[in-house]
């Protein structure tokens, strides 16, 4: 039996680089979610190139950095506890963005500028994690 993932369904994440464990400690709280498969299809192919060769060694190359940045831009769905240098909190805020005939509201550029790039990693995998089938569910 293949489950079907959940849009509308978020999970609170800390990032293994945050030097505190649980949201009482004062851990910053990144709230993920699942992307719809356009937005997943539009990362894929804006961010995988095949490059082929004559001799045999074509080869495909994936922009991590950038698959990761839109994952976040798309996919976070709030904060809590994240501070700007000055150690001010900063408020989750989205702007609305056009996608292949589709509004979405996605993270404010503000905001994804401040990430870490470290964290910006970490998070895009596990955005983009919620599109695949667990481990669990894959046939042996």
């Amino acid at each position: 039996m293949i489950t079907g993932t959940s849009l509308t369904e978020s999970e609170d994440f800390i990032s293994k680089f945050d030097d505190k464990k649980t949201e009482a400690d004062g851990a910053t709280i990144w709230v993920i979610g699942a992307l719809d498969a356009n937005i997943r299809a539009y990362i894929g192919d804006n961010t995988t190139y095949y490059t082929p060769s004559i001799e045999g060694d074509s080869r495909i190359y994936m922009r991590n950095a950038t698959r990761n940045t839109w994952a976040v831009k798309f996919g976070l769905r709030g904060l809590r506890n994240f501070r700007d240098k000055d150690d001010n909190i900063v408020a989750y805020k989205t702007v609305v963005e056009q996608i292949g005939g589709e509004i979405y509201n996605v993270l404010a550029p503000e905001i994804l500028d401040m990430i870490p790039l470290e964290i910006m990693s970490e998070l895009g995998n596990e955005i983009i994690s919620r599109n695949t089938i667990s481990a669990v569910v894959k046939k042996k």
